[in-house]
């Protein structure tokens, strides 16, 4: 549909075509829920911004009395909760587009009970990072011809954004997408998100496997 649609083609080229930004030149660094409503449309809720907050070394700014919450390591942070939470849009998906935004050298793992379903969550980062319904954050944080112009891989299951803004040299993918009984080992990774593993031997299996993924 993408090819077929001329009006979106249209709109797609003149997203990629912006030439505001130039190399080592970035929006304004804003934190997370102020980026997230104004350049992806979506309010970050209390009860997810607690997990940002916990991601970024601070306490949750908002505890409901229904919550229990045990400060743990730093840089293991556990969160439970239901079904339809907005776990996955508000955070495996727009608060990685954010990461991007402000850092675009960073290396994420995303990982889920399977491969498929985190495939699905990358899509959505990949749609962020190039649609035209966000072209002012691409405007304002992407490079010249967008996040994907001349990328070294760009497709299902890992992305490097476009090397006019990511300068670090770094081999590993800046979003990769793998199921738990990927190949884990070896990868290096700043963030690493486990979605959606349902039980407490998947999650512990994860968490050792990953001790190996030298993850910041």
């Amino acid at each position: 549909w993408r090819r077929e649609d001329p009006a979106f083609v249209a709109e797609v080229a003149r997203v990629k075509n912006m030439n505001t930004m130039t190399k080592g030149v970035k929006g304004k660094e804003i934190p997370f829920p102020e980026f997230s409503e104004k350049y992806l449309g979506a309010r970050v809720f209390p009860h997810m911004q607690n997990v940002v907050d916990m991601i970024e070394g601070e306490e949750p700014g908002w505890l409901h009395p229904a919550m229990t919450y045990s400060k743990g390591e730093k840089d293991l942070i556990i969160a439970n909760m239901p079904p339809e939470h907005a776990k996955t849009t508000s955070v495996t998906i727009n608060y990685v587009t954010y990461r991007i935004a402000m850092n675009p050298n960073i290396r994420i793992l995303v990982v889920s009970k399977t491969q498929s379903m985190a495939k699905k969550m990358l899509f959505a980062i990949k749609t962020r990072l190039t649609h035209p319904r966000y072209a002012d954050m691409i405007r304002q944080y992407g490079p010249v011809g967008g996040f994907d112009k001349d990328s070294e891989a760009w497709n299902q299951d890992m992305i490097y954004v476009s090397g006019n803004i990511r300068d670090s040299g770094e081999k590993d993918p800046t979003v990769q997408a793998l199921g738990i009984r990927g190949q884990i080992y070896g990868a290096r990774a700043d963030l690493i998100f486990l979605m959606t593993l349902l039980t407490v031997l998947m999650l512990t299996t994860s968490i050792s496997r990953l001790t190996g993924s030298r993850a910041k």
